[in-house]
C-alpha cells in the first residue's frame, strides 16, 4: 500500500528541501561557482551522452555557455525561487521553474567544466516531487523517489562490479593519490595530510574501506523488497558520503537529500507537528 502524506507534512518536506537548496547555493556562491561568476568557457563538453550530443549538434550548448544574460536569469531563479517556495510551499508550479533552472545550471556548468557534475542530480530530481500537492499523489511520487534513490546507488554498485574496479587491489590507493595530490603537496604538515598519509602507507586498510563503500551502495537493493532496513540505509548512505568527502575529496553534500524518502512517514508526520517551521498552511 502506497503511503499517504498529509498536506502539512508535504509542505514541511518542501521547506526542508528549499533550505537544502539555499544552503547548497550559498556554498557555490562562496566558491565562485554561480554561472555569472565563472564567466564563459572556451572548451565545451562533447559526445558525452545523448543530451550533450543533441545540444552540440544544434549548436545550442555553445550558445547557452556563452550567453551571459541567460546566466543572470538562471542565477536569479535559483536564488529567489527557494526563498519564495519556503514561504509559500504550496505554489507547486514554481517547482517546475526551479527544476528547469537547476537543470540548465547543471548543463551549462558541466558543458563548460568538461565533466558531469553528478552531485546536483539529487536536488534536480527532487524538485519535481513537490509539483504534486494532493496527499495520495504526493505520497506515490515520494515513494517513487525512494526507489529512484535505491536504483542510483545499486546501479553505481553494478557499474563498479561489471567494470572490475572493485577487484583492483590498488584502486583505492590510486583514487586517493590522484584526488588529494594537490592538497597533500600544499598542506603536507597539516593534521589532515598526516591522517591521509597513514592510509597511503597502509593501502590494504584503504582498500578495505573502499570495498565496504561499494558494498554499501549494493546494499540499497534491499529497499526494493522491504522497508525494515530504511533507517539503517540512511545511516549507511551518510557514512558513505562522509567517507568520500574525507578520503577522496568528492563532495556529494546535496545528495543527502535523496535519503529523505527512507525516513518512515510516521516520523515525518511527527516532525511536522513539532516543527517550528510548521507555519499555517494556505490552501492553493
Amino acid at each position: 500500500m502506497l503511503p499517504q502524506i498529509s498536506f502539512s507534512a508535504r509542505n514541511f518536506l518542501a521547506r526542508f528541501y528549499c533550505i537544502w537548496v539555499i544552503f547548497w547555493w550559498m556554498i557555490l556562491f562562496k566558491n565562485h561557482a554561480a554561472l555569472t561568476q565563472i564567466g564563459t568557457r572556451v572548451f565545451i563538453l562533447k559526445d558525452s551522452d545523448p543530451t550533450f550530443i543533441a545540444l552540440n549538434y544544434f549548436h545550442i550548448l555553445k550558445w547557452m555557455i556563452q550567453n551571459h544574460s541567460l546566466h543572470i536569469i538562471i542565477d536569479l531563479c535559483i536564488t529567489v525561487l527557494p526563498v519564495v517556495l519556503f514561504i509559500r510551499p504550496q505554489w507547486n508550479l514554481l517547482y517546475l521553474l526551479l527544476f528547469f533552472s537547476l537543470s540548465l545550471y547543471d548543463i551549462i556548468f558541466s558543458g563548460g567544466a568538461m565533466h558531469h557534475e553528478h552531485s546536483l542530480y539529487g536536488i534536480i530530481i527532487f524538485s519535481l516531487a513537490f509539483v504534486f500537492i494532493r496527499s495520495y499523489m504526493f505520497g506515490s511520487v515520494w515513494e517513487g523517489m525512494r526507489y529512484v534513490t535505491a536504483t542510483i546507488y545499486f546501479i553505481t554498485f553494478c557499474w563498479k562490479v561489471l567494470y572490475g574496479t572493485v577487484f583492483h587491489s590498488t584502486e583505492a590507493l590510486a583514487t586517493v593519490e590522484v584526488n588529494l595530490a594537490g592538497l597533500l603537496f600544499q598542506e603536507n604538515h597539516s593534521t589532515y595530510a598526516s591522517f591521509i598519509a597513514f592510509f597511503i602507507r597502509h593501502p590494504y586498510i584503504l582498500q578495505a574501506f573502499y570495498t565496504f563503500a561499494i558494498l554499501i551502495e549494493g546494499s540499497f537493493i534491499v529497499a526494493f523488497f522491504t522497508k525494515k532496513f530504511d533507517i539503517l540505509l540512511i545511516f549507511l548512505g551518510i557514512i558513505l558520503h562522509l567517507s568520500l568527502n574525507e578520503f577522496v575529496d568528492v563532495q556529494f553534500t546535496v545528495f543527502y537529500i535523496m535519503l529523505l524518502p527512507f525516513v518512515p512517514v510516521k516520523y515525518i508526520e511527527l516532525l511536522t507537528k513539532k516543527s517550528v517551521y510548521n507555519f499555517k498552511n494556505i490552501q492553493a
